[in-house]
Protein backbone atom coordinates (compact mmCIF):
# COMPACT_ATOMS: atom_id res chain seq x y z
CA UNK A 1 0.00 0.00 0.00
CA UNK A 2 1.39 3.45 -1.24
CA UNK A 3 1.71 5.46 1.72
CA UNK A 4 0.60 9.74 1.06
CA UNK A 5 2.48 11.52 -1.17
CA UNK A 6 5.09 14.01 0.34
CA UNK A 7 5.67 17.54 -1.02
CA UNK A 8 8.40 18.33 -3.00
CA UNK A 9 8.41 21.30 -4.79
CA UNK A 10 10.16 23.78 -4.72
CA UNK A 11 13.38 21.53 -3.58
CA UNK A 12 14.50 22.62 -0.46
CA UNK A 13 17.07 21.65 2.03
CA UNK A 14 16.53 19.93 4.80
CA UNK A 15 17.74 22.42 7.17
CA UNK A 16 15.00 25.11 6.04
CA UNK A 17 12.36 26.10 8.23
CA UNK A 18 9.93 26.00 4.78
CA UNK A 19 9.25 23.40 3.97
CA UNK A 20 7.72 22.49 0.10
CA UNK A 21 4.09 23.25 -0.37
CA UNK A 22 3.33 21.24 -3.61
CA UNK A 23 4.09 17.60 -4.72
CA UNK A 24 5.09 17.29 -8.64
CA UNK A 25 6.07 14.07 -10.53
CA UNK A 26 5.69 14.43 -14.38
CA UNK A 27 6.21 10.26 -14.80
CA UNK A 28 3.96 8.94 -11.95
CA UNK A 29 1.34 11.63 -12.71
CA UNK A 30 1.03 12.52 -15.83
CA UNK A 31 0.11 10.61 -18.53
CA UNK A 32 3.27 9.85 -21.21
CA UNK A 33 1.21 11.19 -24.11
CA UNK A 34 1.31 14.55 -22.35
CA UNK A 35 3.87 14.63 -20.17
CA UNK A 36 6.30 16.71 -22.38
CA UNK A 37 4.34 19.50 -23.07
CA UNK A 38 3.70 19.50 -19.01
CA UNK A 39 7.55 19.77 -18.89
CA UNK A 40 7.36 22.34 -21.53
CA UNK A 41 5.48 24.35 -19.27
CA UNK A 42 7.67 23.55 -16.11
CA UNK A 43 10.56 25.11 -18.11
CA UNK A 44 8.96 27.92 -19.85
CA UNK A 45 8.11 29.04 -16.05
CA UNK A 46 11.46 28.72 -15.24
CA UNK A 47 13.02 30.96 -18.21
CA UNK A 48 10.72 33.58 -17.29
CA UNK A 49 11.82 33.93 -13.89
CA UNK A 50 15.25 34.01 -14.79
CA UNK A 51 14.37 36.66 -17.33
CA UNK A 52 12.20 38.78 -14.37
CA UNK A 53 15.66 38.53 -12.42
CA UNK A 54 17.70 39.84 -15.17
CA UNK A 55 14.71 41.96 -16.08
CA UNK A 56 15.03 43.76 -12.35
CA UNK A 57 19.01 43.78 -11.96
CA UNK A 58 19.77 45.36 -14.64
CA UNK A 59 17.34 48.19 -14.02
CA UNK A 60 18.56 48.31 -10.69
CA UNK A 61 22.34 48.45 -11.95
CA UNK A 62 21.69 51.41 -13.66
CA UNK A 63 19.53 53.20 -10.96
CA UNK A 64 20.60 56.82 -10.90
CA UNK A 65 23.26 57.07 -14.21
CA UNK A 66 20.77 58.36 -16.21
CA UNK A 67 18.00 61.17 -16.67
CA UNK A 68 15.01 61.62 -18.26
CA UNK A 69 15.07 58.12 -20.14
CA UNK A 70 13.14 54.63 -20.11
CA UNK A 71 15.01 53.63 -17.29
CA UNK A 72 13.24 55.75 -14.21
CA UNK A 73 12.19 54.89 -10.48
CA UNK A 74 9.10 53.75 -11.82
CA UNK A 75 10.48 51.29 -14.24
CA UNK A 76 12.73 49.97 -11.44
CA UNK A 77 9.65 49.95 -9.24
CA UNK A 78 7.15 47.87 -11.31
CA UNK A 79 10.50 45.99 -12.45
CA UNK A 80 10.73 44.82 -8.96
CA UNK A 81 7.27 44.33 -8.24
CA UNK A 82 7.21 41.88 -11.41
CA UNK A 83 9.93 39.81 -10.03
CA UNK A 84 8.24 39.52 -6.82
CA UNK A 85 4.88 39.05 -7.86
CA UNK A 86 4.94 37.56 -10.99
CA UNK A 87 7.18 34.52 -11.04
CA UNK A 88 5.12 33.03 -8.23
CA UNK A 89 1.81 34.29 -9.51
CA UNK A 90 2.44 32.67 -12.86
CA UNK A 91 3.58 29.25 -11.22
CA UNK A 92 0.41 29.01 -9.49
CA UNK A 93 -1.91 30.31 -12.34
CA UNK A 94 -0.26 29.14 -15.14
CA UNK A 95 2.39 26.44 -14.71
CA UNK A 96 0.06 24.62 -11.95
CA UNK A 97 -3.69 24.61 -13.90
CA UNK A 98 -1.49 23.35 -17.13
CA UNK A 99 -0.19 20.18 -14.57
CA UNK A 100 -3.74 19.48 -13.24
CA UNK A 101 -4.85 19.90 -16.38
CA UNK A 102 -3.58 16.89 -17.60
CA UNK A 103 -2.95 14.79 -14.06
CA UNK A 104 -6.72 14.69 -13.44
CA UNK A 105 -8.49 15.91 -16.99
CA UNK A 106 -9.58 18.89 -15.00
CA UNK A 107 -12.32 21.29 -17.38
CA UNK A 108 -11.45 24.25 -14.99
CA UNK A 109 -8.15 23.91 -15.07
CA UNK A 110 -7.97 24.10 -19.03
CA UNK A 111 -9.98 27.46 -18.73
CA UNK A 112 -7.10 28.90 -15.98
CA UNK A 113 -4.83 27.98 -18.80
CA UNK A 114 -5.86 29.26 -21.61
CA UNK A 115 -7.22 32.80 -19.98
CA UNK A 116 -3.67 33.36 -18.26
CA UNK A 117 -1.82 32.05 -20.94
CA UNK A 118 -3.78 35.08 -23.30
CA UNK A 119 -2.67 37.42 -20.52
CA UNK A 120 0.81 36.23 -20.47
CA UNK A 121 1.30 36.76 -24.03
CA UNK A 122 0.21 39.93 -24.35
CA UNK A 123 2.91 40.36 -21.60
CA UNK A 124 5.26 39.03 -23.60
CA UNK A 125 4.41 41.66 -26.30
CA UNK A 126 5.11 44.49 -23.62
CA UNK A 127 8.09 42.96 -22.30
CA UNK A 128 9.89 42.65 -26.07
CA UNK A 129 8.78 46.20 -26.97
CA UNK A 130 9.02 47.59 -23.44
CA UNK A 131 7.23 50.80 -23.60
CA UNK A 132 8.88 53.66 -21.34
CA UNK A 133 7.73 53.26 -17.73
CA UNK A 134 6.05 49.77 -17.96
CA UNK A 135 8.52 47.95 -15.73
CA UNK A 136 10.04 46.60 -18.77
CA UNK A 137 13.48 46.91 -20.80
CA UNK A 138 12.88 46.09 -24.26
CA UNK A 139 13.33 47.28 -27.62
CA UNK A 140 11.90 50.53 -27.65
CA UNK A 141 13.80 51.61 -24.35
CA UNK A 142 17.08 50.50 -25.75
CA UNK A 143 16.52 52.04 -29.62
CA UNK A 144 15.89 55.83 -26.94
CA UNK A 145 18.69 55.11 -25.34
CA UNK A 146 21.24 54.07 -28.74
CA UNK A 147 19.97 57.30 -30.30
CA UNK A 148 21.34 58.94 -27.28
CA UNK A 149 24.62 60.68 -27.89
CA UNK A 150 26.19 59.52 -24.85
CA UNK A 151 28.25 56.66 -24.10
CA UNK A 152 26.52 55.56 -20.88
CA UNK A 153 23.16 55.60 -22.55
CA UNK A 154 24.18 53.50 -25.46
CA UNK A 155 26.19 50.69 -23.15
CA UNK A 156 22.86 50.84 -21.29
CA UNK A 157 21.11 50.43 -24.94
CA UNK A 158 23.10 47.50 -25.75
CA UNK A 159 22.59 45.88 -22.35
CA UNK A 160 18.35 46.13 -22.69
CA UNK A 161 18.65 44.89 -26.17
CA UNK A 162 20.24 41.56 -24.44
CA UNK A 163 17.18 41.59 -21.81
CA UNK A 164 14.77 41.96 -24.54
CA UNK A 165 16.28 39.04 -26.66
CA UNK A 166 16.11 37.08 -23.68
CA UNK A 167 11.65 38.11 -23.53
CA UNK A 168 11.57 36.97 -27.07
CA UNK A 169 11.55 33.30 -26.80
CA UNK A 170 8.66 33.09 -24.00
CA UNK A 171 6.74 34.94 -27.03
CA UNK A 172 6.53 31.45 -29.20
CA UNK A 173 6.93 29.15 -26.01
CA UNK A 174 3.78 30.63 -24.96
CA UNK A 175 1.83 30.40 -28.69
CA UNK A 176 2.95 26.96 -28.87
CA UNK A 177 1.72 25.75 -25.45
CA UNK A 178 -1.63 27.53 -26.05
CA UNK A 179 -2.08 26.07 -29.11
CA UNK A 180 -0.95 22.54 -28.59
CA UNK A 181 -2.59 22.11 -24.96
CA UNK A 182 -6.24 23.85 -26.49
CA UNK A 183 -6.17 21.03 -29.27
CA UNK A 184 -4.89 18.33 -26.66
CA UNK A 185 -7.78 19.58 -25.00
CA UNK A 186 -10.57 19.55 -27.65
CA UNK A 187 -9.25 15.59 -28.15
CA UNK A 188 -10.24 14.89 -24.21
CA UNK A 189 -13.92 14.81 -22.40
CA UNK A 190 -13.22 18.38 -20.84
CA UNK A 191 -15.93 21.40 -21.70
CA UNK A 192 -17.05 24.29 -20.29
CA UNK A 193 -20.06 22.61 -18.58
CA UNK A 194 -17.94 20.21 -16.96
CA UNK A 195 -16.30 23.36 -15.84
CA UNK A 196 -19.27 24.67 -14.32
CA UNK A 197 -19.88 21.67 -12.48
CA UNK A 198 -16.31 21.24 -11.30
CA UNK A 199 -16.57 24.71 -9.92
CA UNK A 200 -20.05 24.29 -8.57
CA UNK A 201 -18.99 20.68 -6.76
CA UNK A 202 -15.76 22.43 -5.45
CA UNK A 203 -17.56 25.15 -3.82
CA UNK A 204 -19.97 23.30 -1.67
CA UNK A 205 -17.43 21.11 -0.96
CA UNK A 206 -15.77 23.84 1.13
CA UNK A 207 -15.61 23.65 4.66
CA UNK A 208 -15.72 27.37 5.30
CA UNK A 209 -18.43 27.98 2.19
CA UNK A 210 -20.79 25.69 3.78
CA UNK A 211 -20.34 27.06 7.22
CA UNK A 212 -20.91 30.61 5.14
CA UNK A 213 -24.24 29.95 3.77
CA UNK A 214 -25.23 27.74 6.85
CA UNK A 215 -24.63 31.10 8.95
CA UNK A 216 -26.56 33.09 6.81
CA UNK A 217 -29.59 30.70 6.36
CA UNK A 218 -30.31 30.79 10.10
CA UNK A 219 -29.52 34.80 10.11
CA UNK A 220 -32.64 34.92 7.44
CA UNK A 221 -34.67 32.37 9.27
CA UNK A 222 -33.69 34.17 12.77
CA UNK A 223 -35.24 37.60 11.41
CA UNK A 224 -37.86 36.29 9.67
CA UNK A 225 -39.37 35.10 13.04
CA UNK A 226 -38.19 38.38 14.42
CA UNK A 227 -40.07 40.32 11.79
CA UNK A 228 -43.10 37.68 12.17
CA UNK A 229 -43.42 38.72 16.09
CA UNK A 230 -42.58 42.26 15.88
CA UNK A 231 -45.92 42.02 13.00
CA UNK A 232 -48.06 39.99 15.44
CA UNK A 233 -47.20 42.29 18.57
CA UNK A 234 -48.05 45.59 16.46
CA UNK A 235 -51.75 44.49 15.49
CA UNK A 236 -52.71 44.17 19.44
Amino acid sequence: MQGPKQNNFPPLPSCCPCKPCFFQDFELEIPAEFSKYVKLGYYTWIARSVYYLINFLISLGYIGTIQDSFVTGSTIGLALLFFLAFIPLSFLCWYRPLYKAFRSDSSISFFVFFTVSACQIISDIIAILGPSKTGYLGVLAAVDLLNNGAPVNKNLGYVILFVAAIAVPLLPLDLFLLIKVHRLYRTTDASFQKAQSEFTTGVLKNEGVRKAGAQLASDVATNAMSNNATASGNRY
